[in-house]
C-alpha cells in the first residue's frame, strides 16, 4: 500500500468505521449515482465487488474499501492524464 492509498484508507475507515460498503455508500464515495454504479458493474467496469449469495439470488452487492480506493485513484489518474 503506497502513501496515497494509506491516507485514503484512513480517511474512509475513520469516517465510516467499516471495510465493506453497500451500493449507495460506494456511489457517494466515488462521486457517481447508484444507477451509474449499477450500470458500470453490469458492464464490468467500476470498483470490484462481491455479492453475498442468498436463496433466490438476491444477495447484497458489497464493495471492499480497497477496491473503492483503487477505483478512485485509477479514475483520478485518467482525468489528469
Amino acid at each position: 500500500m503506497n502513501d496515497m492509498e494509506r491516507i485514503m484508507y484512513e480517511l474512509i475507515f475513520n469516517e465510516y468505521k467499516k471495510l465493506s460498503f453497500k451500493r449507495v455508500e460506494t456511489a457517494k464515495l466515488i462521486g457517481k449515482s447508484v444507477k451509474t454504479l449499477d450500470t458500470m458493474r453490469g458492464e464490468g467496469m467500476g470498483p470490484e465487488y462481491s455479492k453475498n449469495d442468498t436463496p433466490g439470488g438476491k444477495g447484497a452487492v458489497m464493495y471492499p474499501i480497497h477496491s473503492i480506493i483503487a477505483y478512485i485513484l485509477r479514475d483520478d489518474y485518467k482525468k489528469t492524464a
